[in-house]
C-alpha cells in the first residue's frame, strides 16, 4: 500500500516506524495517539531504526479530520518513552499499550508487559496528572487495595489481557477485554466506577448465568462463538457505542455500533453482540 501522508514528520516527533495509535481525548482537549513499539530513523517500518521505545504518545489538535489528514503537532515527553525501563532486560522485552482514558485531569493507560509476541507476562495500569510528562504505576500506591498488584494474564481464561475502555457517562468505565497478541480468544465485558478504575476488586464482569445477563456474574464471551479478537477500540461516538476489533479468523476488522447502553447489546443470549 502506498504511503498517503507522512503521519509523523521526523523533524517534529523523531518517529520513523511505529504501530497502534489508539486515540483518546487528553485533559487539555487534544487527541492523544498511544503508540506501541516505536523507532527513530527514515524507514517507515516497525522494527527499523534506533531509539526503541514504548509506550509513546503523539498529540494532535485534529478532532474531526474529515477529508483532511490528521495533523500531528507534538509528542508527550518529546517523543520519548513514557517511563524509563530497559528493553530485552531478561524478564520482558517491551511494554505494549492497549488503550488510554482521561478521567478528570488524569490520564490512565493499560499496558501489557511482554516477553515476545503473544507472550504477555502481566498487565499494569499507569497514570499521569500532568498531561503525560510523569507517570506512576498504580502498583506503587502503598496502602491501597492494589499495592503491588500485577494484573494477571491467565485469569478468566486469559481474556483480560488486551483491553479497551471508555467512560459511560453514568459514573462507570466500561471495558471490553480479550487475550493477548496471539489474537485467539473471544471477548469479555466489565465495568468499574470511575473512582475505582485502578482497584481490581472494584471491577465487575458481565455474564450470563441462571438464564439472565447481570453484572457480577462470571464473565461470558460476548461475541459470536469462534470469534478470535485482536486490537480493540471501544468509544462513545455521536451518542452511540462503537466497538472495533481485529477479527483474526475472518482476516478483517469488524465494527459494531450499539444503539443503547453497553449491557443492552448482550441481553438476549450469549455470544450475540
Amino acid at each position: 500500500m502506498p504511503r498517503i501522508v507522512n503521519y509523523t514528520p521526523n523533524a517534529l516527533t523523531q518517529v520513523g516506524g511505529s504501530d497502534l495509535g489508539a486515540p483518546f481525548i487528553m485533559p487539555n482537549g487534544k487527541v492523544g495517539l498511544v503508540q506501541g513499539d516505536t523507532w527513530d530513523g527514515t524507514v517507515a517500518k516497525t522494527g527499523s531504526g534506533p531509539w526503541w521505545r514504548s509506550p509513546v504518545i503523539l498529540t494532535s489538535p485534529t478532532r474531526n479530520p474529515g477529508a483532511n489528514a490528521l495533523a500531528i503537532d507534538g509528542a508527550v515527553r518529546g517523543g520519548d518513552q513514557l517511563w524509563a525501563y530497559p528493553h530485552n532486560n531478561g524478564t520482558f522485552t517491551t511494554v505494549l499499550p492497549c488503550d488510554a482514558i482521561t478521567i478528570g485531569g488524569r490520564i490512565y493507560i493499560w499496558v501489557m508487559v511482554t516477553a515476545g509476541l503473544g507472550n504477555e507476562r502481566w498487565c499494569e495500569i499507569w497514570y499521569s496528572d500532568d498531561l503525560g510528562e510523569n507517570w506512576i504505576n498504580s502498583a506503587d500506591d502503598a496502602g491501597t487495595p492494589w499495592a503491588g498488584y500485577k494484573w494477571s494474564t491467565s485469569e478468566y481464561g486469559g481474556k483480560r489481557t488486551m483491553i479497551t475502555w471508555e467512560r459511560g457517562r453514568d459514573g462507570f468505565v466500561y471495558i471490553v477485554s480479550t487475550g493477548g497478541l496471539a489474537r485467539n480468544k473471544n471477548a469479555h465485558m466489565w465495568r468499574v466506577p470511575e473512582a475505582g478504575i485502578r482497584n481490581p476488586n472494584a471491577w465487575q464482569s458481565w455474564g450470563f448465568a441462571g438464564g439472565a445477563w447481570n453484572w457480577g456474574n462470571p464473565p461470558t464471551d460476548i461475541l459470536p462463538s469462534g470469534t478470535m479478537c485482536g486490537e480493540m477500540c471501544l468509544r462513545w461516538i455521536q451518542g452511540h457505542w462503537v466497538l472495533s476489533y481485529l477479527e483474526l479468523n475472518q482476516g478483517a476488522t469488524t465494527v459494531k455500533v450499539g444503539y443503547s447502553g453497553v449491557p443492552a447489546t448482550a441481553t438476549s443470549a450469549p455470544n450475540n453482540i
